[in-house]
């Protein structure tokens, strides 16, 4: 927050958007059961990062509207939750210093189906929203058959479709997949190789 005094007028509050951290994820990954997935966090901040910088992953399964913290980091020591779903499962890959908060999942299982938060707080730099992604698991091999539109990610080791699975997004293209075929992520970051087993 500054203040802002104008010529005339009595000083008013106002947000500068320069002094808000902000925090990126991809709006969703997918990955198979028994597999890894990173769950890429980057953020920006006004200031210098300080050894006080924190870093929270939480997750909400689609299943509970509980919301569990799997991550921490804080004193510029990683701290993994050793209990809980996540343990012995999440592997720290992030830099605060190259503003770099991602962390990995390893050994995907159907109960990962849900949102995960990335929190970042850089005091005195600490205003600003965290970011989330969500995370479809699949089974082996099913990913990249059929519709790359609409894959029918398994809830609970049911086959059901995502809820609105459609994509609907601009400046983005999609295309059926089948397995061996190369094509491009739907962020056209990479390329890559789908429904291999």
């Amino acid at each position: 927050m500054g203040i802002r005094v104008d010529a005339g007028r009595a000083p008013s509050m106002t947000a500068w958007l320069w002094e808000a951290i902000h925090v990126y994820t991809h709006r969703e990954v997918h990955g198979t059961v028994g597999s890894q997935v990173t769950l890429s966090c980057s953020f920006w901040s006004s200031e210098w990062i300080s050894e006080d910088v924190s870093i929270t992953w939480q997750f909400q399964s689609e299943s509970s509207r509980d919301t569990i913290s799997l991550f921490h980091f804080a004193k510029g020591q990683p701290y993994v939750d050793e209990e809980g779903t996540f343990k012995n499962r999440v592997e720290w890959v992030g830099d605060p210093h190259r503003k770099d908060a991602s962390i990995i999942i390893r050994n995907l299982d159907y109960t990962d189906n849900g949102t995960f938060t990335c929190d970042v707080k850089n005091p005195p730099d600490i205003v600003g929203k965290s970011s989330k992604v969500t995370l479809y698991v699949f089974e082996k091999g099913m990913l990249g058959r059929g519709s790359a539109c609409d894959p029918a990610p398994l809830r609970g080791g049911r086959n059901s479709p995502a809820p609105d699975s459609q994509v609907k997004e601009p400046n983005r293209t999609f295309a059926a997949l089948t397995p061996g075929v190369v094509g491009t992520d739907p962020n056209g970051l990479r390329a890559i190789a789908m429904g291999l087993e």
